[in-house]
């Protein structure tokens, strides 16, 4: 009988090509990582930046359709049935859409409550840069009380760069756009906003 010896293939790897391998993927991993970190981190941005934009076209569309002021303005307690506006122009604590029937800008218990947005995952800012702090719009689906518009920054207060900032702006006539913070800076047609 003849003995088969077991040849190379048979022993598996050696530990200096198990280290190579090992260094490979760590290098790999090594540079990858950062550019997933700010992926998230740009993701995360245009998450919040779109969820705002669907509330305030619903805000804008609610005023037209039912042809009464309709307001939407940051608020401490969205979820709550009871949810009223904090006052604040920091909206990252979530927000509220409602029918403003008074057209005082603040939520009264017998005004209609139409969307909450909870709170934003944490190290997103939401800004509202105008005087106010709740954006309302008229029935004709103006803006009501403002003659330039509403500006809102959307932001993550982990990113190592202004650059990564979205901007959601409205005009007087109450039409909302978002854009990125190079085209808002660069494009004299926002410059009012």
């Amino acid at each position: 009988m003849k003995k088969v010896r077991a040849g190379r293939h048979g022993q598996g790897f050696s530990l200096i090509e198990l280290m190579v391998v090992i260094t490979i993927i760590a290098i790999g991993l090594g540079l990858a990582l950062p550019e997933l970190s700010g992926f998230a981190r740009r993701n995360q941005i245009s998450s919040g930046t779109n969820e705002l934009l669907t509330a305030i076209n619903l805000a804008r569309a609610e005023a037209v359709k039912r042809g009464a002021a309709v307001t939407i303005c940051a608020s401490a307690a969205p979820n709550s049935a009871a949810a009223t506006c904090s006052g604040s122009n920091q909206w990252e604590s979530g927000y509220i859409v409602f029918v403003d029937t008074n057209v005082n800008g603040t939520r009264q218990a017998a005004e209609e409550l139409l969307r909450s947005s909870p709170a934003s995952p944490t190290n997103l800012g939401i800004q509202l840069n105008m005087a106010g702090t709740a954006v309302r719009f008229a029935p004709n689906g103006m803006l009501n009380g403002t003659i330039r518009g509403a500006h809102f920054v959307v932001s993550s207060t982990a990113s190592p760069t202004t650059r990564e900032q979205r901007h959601i702006c409205i005009s007087a006539g109450g039409r909302a756009s978002a854009m990125s913070d190079d085209t808002y800076l660069n494009d004299a047609r926002f410059s009012g906003c």
